[in-house]
């Protein structure tokens, strides 16, 4: 019996010993106070991993020009590769010790419609072919879709392929957001308007019979911040086309962050005085136009886009900065073009301008081509 009360206060006595050396281990491990948590490697170096305290003297602001590929659209794990190594680009080239706002241009999630659609791609000659064999290919379901929810059939396609589509893209730029730790407006996309709750969707399925031109904003910590719905809409988007759902003025909202106040008017919405006035009103520091212009970049057209984001920023100082990336490539006959272009409202010495037109002032950094993919950065003061 003494015998087995040794055997224990050894034990104890062993345990104690052992907890101690894992306390003192831990304290010098992960110091008190101390932001920097560092691991020990087996070798004489220390390998130190920590979330670095952001500088808010500067931020950082980048424009993507994507440049359309099909291929990058019809499997969804090849628009996650696309994405991702535009991210890996970014990250090699910004300061992680300042905030990044990243943005794609319009449609860029649009275009997973294209999903499984492989062959109706490389045997369609026009965008509206394609419509017509997809839908062709699901008829009877999409029938059934179509009389349902009551709507064309342009939109039917859209709200078909919703809950695929708004997985996708979802998983897509929230892993992203948070692999590289930046804010980003992912373009935009053509979705029913799903219902958000502390940064996540409760549920893909769609509400209604309504789909809308919408863009996301996405966190460091991968949730969704908010969403902004398009107000004006083109042509292609109308009845006639595309059947999208304009939103309402109504819904316009300012989205706070450690970088300043971000407004979003996804293209057609930052030519229009009554959409800024209303993102004025509610402060926005940082205006973001996602823009996807499906026509030549013409003469007339570049002297016309400075009446969009340039001629908010840089002329009538109603936002501190813009940033507007511009989708290029194409789909079919469906082509786009365009110059992306980050633009400040202190930017008072003349400089670059679009393609052939003169030097004027407020912008921070403009695109080479209007036909390519390009990313464009500039670190600028803090609004």
């Amino acid at each position: 019996m003494n015998f087995l009360n040794f055997i224990y206060k050894a034990v104890i006595a062993l345990l104690i010993i052992l907890i101690s050396f894992f306390i003192l281990a831990m304290i010098i491990a992960y110091p008190i106070n101390n932001k920097r948590h560092y691991i020990f490697s087996t070798s004489n170096s220390v390998k130190e991993n920590y979330t670095m305290q952001k500088d808010n003297k500067f931020i950082q602001l980048v424009a993507v020009q994507f440049k359309l590929n099909p291929h990058d659209f019809t499997q969804s794990q090849n628009f996650k590769a696309k994405i991702d190594s535009i991210m890996a680009n970014i990250k090699s080239r910004i300061d992680p010790k300042y905030n990044t706002l990243v943005v794609f241009p319009e449609d860029t999630g649009t275009m997973l419609v294209l999903d499984g659609m492989d062959n109706v791609i490389k045997s369609s000659h026009t965008l509206n072919e394609g419509i017509e064999k997809s839908i062709r290919q699901h008829i009877i379901t999409m029938g059934i879709e179509k009389i349902l929810y009551r709507t064309s059939w342009p939109r039917t396609l859209f709200l078909y392929k919703s809950q695929d589509m708004a997985k996708t893209y979802f998983e897509t730029f929230s892993n992203a957001a948070k692999k590289y730790e930046v804010y980003i407006v992912a373009g935009s996309i053509l979705l029913p308007d799903y219902k958000i709750k502390n940064g996540k969707y409760l549920s893909l399925k769609p509400r209604d019979n309504k789909v809308y031109n919408i863009s996301y904003l996405f966190g460091p910590d991968g949730l969704i911040i908010g969403r902004q719905k398009k107000v004006y809409l083109i042509d292609l988007e109308g009845p006639q086309g595309l059947d999208v759902q304009p939103a309402k003025l109504s819904e316009l909202k300012v989205f706070n962050t450690p970088m300043g106040k971000i407004g979003i008017a996804i293209c057609l919405d930052a030519f229009k005085q009554d959409v800024l006035n209303e993102l004025k009103k509610q402060g926005a520091d940082i205006l973001v136009q996602p823009s996807a212009n499906p026509g030549p970049w013409t003469y007339e057209q570049r002297e016309d886009w400075l009446n969009g984001s340039w001629f908010a920023v840089a002329k009538q100082k109603m936002f501190k900065y813009a940033i507007n990336p511009m989708m290029t490539g194409s789909i079919l006959d469906l082509q786009f073009y365009g110059q992306s272009s980050i633009i400040a409202a202190d930017m008072h010495t003349s400089g670059p301008n679009y393609f052939e037109l003169n030097s004027t002032y407020g912008f921070v950094s403009l695109s080479k081509h209007f036909d390519d993919e390009e990313i464009i950065i500039a670190k600028v003061p803090h609004p």
